[in-house]
């Protein structure tokens, strides 16, 4: 009988080692398996970052972009602005002083040299044909007046620039606009009354001021 159960436990010492031998390769088994699983959880982690991290990108940039767009097109809508275009200026007419007489003064109005009379006085111009576009005259006058307004009230309110369309160019002061015609030769008659000569540019050869409006200064 001790032999027998000497033999039972024996085998149940068998049996009991190689369960414990699995055990303990399964636990190892186990732990052999597990860093896989973590490395791949980790791998899944940053890639799952990266996407992240792609996604926060783009939607930065979409963030971004219209703003530069916006920035763009706001510059777009003022484009620079162009320097004011004077019919008269100095620049244009640096011997200006050699045209303008008497009483007569130059004002600059917003870059623009403006002529002005004193009050109560009215502007009296001289010009030239040569070097005009005027007709010549019948009776081969050099020189033309230019009539002045009747009053003050004549000039509507518009400065002696404007009502004689004067401008500069190429350090020529010229009319274009000719209200009362103008007088060849100084005299009294009267060529273009009926505005036939407006647009036709007229060299000016003096520009002042007379205290009556057909008096000489």
């Amino acid at each position: 009988m001790s032999k027998m159960y000497f033999f039972v436990f024996l085998t149940l010492c068998l049996i009991g080692h190689m369960e414990a031998k699995c055990f303990a390769n399964l636990a190892t088994s186990e732990m052999t398996t597990n860093p896989a699983i973590e490395s791949s959880i980790v791998a899944e982690s940053t890639t799952l970052s990266n996407d992240q991290l792609a996604t926060s990108e783009m939607m930065t940039t979409s963030t971004i972009e219209p703003s530069i767009v916006t920035e763009s097109t706001t510059f777009a809508n003022f484009p620079p602005v162009a320097e004011k275009n004077c019919p008269v200026s100095q620049a244009k007419c640096p011997d200006l002083s050699k045209v303008v007489q008497g009483k007569m003064t130059v004002e600059k109005v917003d870059g623009c040299a403006v002529l002005t009379c004193p009050e109560n006085t009215f502007p009296y111009v001289l010009g030239s044909y040569e070097g005009s576009e005027l007709p010549k005259a019948d009776g081969g006058e050099k020189d033309f007046r230019i009539p002045p307004p009747l009053s003050m009230a004549d000039l509507g309110g518009v400065t002696i620039n404007d009502y004689y369309g004067l401008t500069c160019e190429n350090n020529l002061l010229t009319a274009s606009l000719y209200p009362r015609g103008i007088n060849p030769s100084l005299k009294n008659a009267t060529v273009g009354g009926d505005g036939s000569l407006n647009g036709k540019k007229g060299l000016l050869t003096s520009i002042g001021c007379a205290s009556a409006p057909d008096h000489s200064y």
